[in-house]
């Protein structure tokens, strides 16, 4: 019994983040109600508790099970290329600089 009662509160908030879950939790205590919340209880206040980000969430979760074709389009990002011999000299006297200047 002690494993479905687990189960039930996992699953009812098992994608919230922990700060979510306090404020939930602190909102029910304040009601001074006198019986033990339920999970649904919990996860109500929790998306209270995020507002405006629980709609942006459920929206990117739906995308990210979307298949690539049905995906909407973005630009394409260039790929990563090697830096050049010319690019690394560049970077490396920047760093230099950078610690000559930091010296005390």
């Amino acid at each position: 019994m002690a494993k479905y009662v687990a189960f039930e509160w996992m699953d009812a908030l098992g994608e919230f983040p922990q700060w979510a879950i306090n404020d939930a939790c602190r909102e029910y205590r304040n009601s001074k109600r006198e019986w033990k919340p339920l999970p649904g209880q919990i996860r109500h206040l929790a998306i209270q508790a995020i507002g405006g980000q629980w709609d942006e969430y459920q929206r990117l979760k739906e995308l990210a099970v979307l298949p690539e074709s049905d995906r909407p389009k973005t630009e394409k990002q260039e790929e990563w290329k090697k830096p050049t011999d010319e690019q690394k000299a560049k970077v490396k006297d920047i760093m230099k600089n950078l610690v000559t200047v930091s010296k005390f």
